[in-house]
């Protein structure tokens, strides 16, 4: 949950929460039902769902469908009801996963080949690299190539890849656009980016990050081979030409225009990986039916991602902050709804959205 959106839900139950014993019988009956949010039962609701018994709650993985499961529970705890009458509380898509379990990076810079160990960079997993959390298994050594924002829009007028031979090779290039426009969303996905550098022959695609935070945000793509890296190995990369990585991006910003050319370094990127293609993820819904006989059909819909980005290299990512912190926010809203005496006349529905780290899924 944004931090704006979740700063205007604690205003309002503040305010609430200070109505003086005057109040009508209807603030009366507000207060109740947020009297029935406890901070520390809130902050249990994130601690569990941040907890390692679920595995980082990655959509599609087994340790997400229990988180679901236990969501469902507490909801038809207290006291809403299912809108699925088929799957209860569990609304079910295919949500295909990837989990990695070991990569290693090695950059082979040009040099003295009297020199070739000290030219040898071996990187380190989330300081240096990351492989992207749908990559396939695979080993694989390769030259490189820069191709600015890794975008192909003839259509638009602009290309990374014109004149660039990619074969074979591992294609540097920055998340983003050429201007910021609109038109060019779509290529600025990583599954757009990922498919053009694959139909192009390119062996992988490895991004260059401030951070190295990774998502799951993309299609598995058999055989190929995306991956992060930080700008210090970038600016070692790019030392043979005299640029750095800031140079480098603050040209593509202020000619916006492909600035993309060949390099002399070689990438050696190992990863091992396992790939789920028939997993099920699932939303979690569940509403209190409004007091109008007419209005009832009418619903106001409180909703947040359940999921984050899983355990990979024996590393877990709890995702306390996103969004464990909106899901527990979005629960205890639900919770004083239906503890409320008097109802509210709409319909309130209560979701929990699986799959947003992997694209929206859930949601959409």
């Amino acid at each position: 949950m944004p931090r704006s959106r979740f700063a205007a839900v604690l205003a309002l139950v503040l305010t609430l929460s200070a109505a003086s014993p005057a109040q009508t019988a209807l603030d009366r009956n507000l207060r109740d039902g947020l009297a029935s949010i406890s901070p520390a039962e809130t902050y249990d609701i994130v601690k569990t769902l941040a907890g390692p018994e679920y595995a980082g709650r990655l959509t599609g993985h087994p340790g997400y469908t229990a988180a679901a499961q236990w969501a469902a529970k507490k909801l038809a705890a207290w006291g809403l009801k299912p809108i699925s009458g088929k799957d209860g509380f569990l609304q079910p898509y295919p949500s295909p996963y990837t989990v990695i379990d070991r990569a290693k990076m090695t950059v082979l810079l040009p040099g003295d080949p009297a020199e070739a160990a000290a030219r040898e960079m071996k990187l380190v997993p989330e300081k240096d690299f990351l492989p992207l959390l749908y990559a396939d298994s695979g080993d694989r050594t390769a030259g490189t190539v820069f191709a600015g924002w890794g975008i192909s829009a003839p259509d638009l007028g602009y290309d990374d890849y014109a004149g660039l031979d990619v074969e074979g090779k591992f294609v540097l290039c920055f998340r983003g656009t050429p201007d910021g426009d609109a038109k060019y969303q779509r290529h600025d996905e990583h599954r757009t980016r990922m498919k053009t550098a694959r139909d192009k022959g390119a062996a992988g695609v490895v991004y260059i990050y401030d951070e190295m935070v990774s998502n799951p945000n993309g299609d598995f793509l058999e055989g190929f081979l995306p991956a992060m890296i930080g700008p210090k190995v970038m600016d070692a990369i790019l030392e043979e030409t005299g640029s750095t990585t800031a140079e480098l991006k603050q040209a593509l910003t202020t000619w916006k225009r492909p600035v993309s050319f060949p390099l002399r370094a070689r990438i050696r990127l190992a990863v091992e990986s396992r790939h789920f293609p028939q997993a099920v993820g699932y939303n979690v819904v569940g509403y209190i039916e409004g007091s109008d006989p007419k209005l009832r059909r009418e619903c106001v819909l409180i909703g947040g991602h359940l999921d984050h980005t899983g355990a990979h290299m024996g590393l877990l990512f709890p995702g306390a902050d996103d969004n464990a912190s909106g899901s527990a926010t979005v629960m205890a809203a639900g919770k004083a709804f239906a503890a409320l005496a008097r109802r509210p006349k709409r319909s309130i529905v209560i979701a929990l959205f699986g799959g947003e780290e992997l694209g929206l899924q859930g949601s959409t």
